[in-house]
């Protein structure tokens, strides 16, 4: 069973408890660090009312990018199963033989 641990993360200067996988602790670290970071490259880079806004950019950005690598993932799942359907009738082909 993986232990939950409780950790503290930073994002956009607040504090935020989590429970978290013991395996998945530096994983949550990172993803705060990006947050942050990408945070403080749009708000260098545009005026913004508050960090409502920058928390809105990180977010979309950040589901752009996994909205893409999953249609990757997806349409290369999906040329894969089309190869193993042509594999599949050629040795059908052959066992039929």
């Amino acid at each position: 069973m993986d232990e939950k641990v409780a950790i503290t993360l930073q994002i956009a200067q607040r504090n935020y408890d989590v429970m978290v996988k013991q395996d998945d602790v530096k994983i949550f670290e990172q993803a705060s660090d990006t947050i942050n970071k990408t945070m403080a490259a749009y708000a260098s880079r545009k005026a913004y009312r508050d960090k409502q806004d920058l928390m809105v950019m990180v977010l979309l950005q950040t589901m752009v990018s996994n909205l893409k690598t999953e249609k990757r993932l997806n349409d290369s799942v999906g040329e894969d199963y089309q190869k193993a359907l042509r594999i599949k009738e050629f040795l059908d082909k052959i066992n039929s033989i």
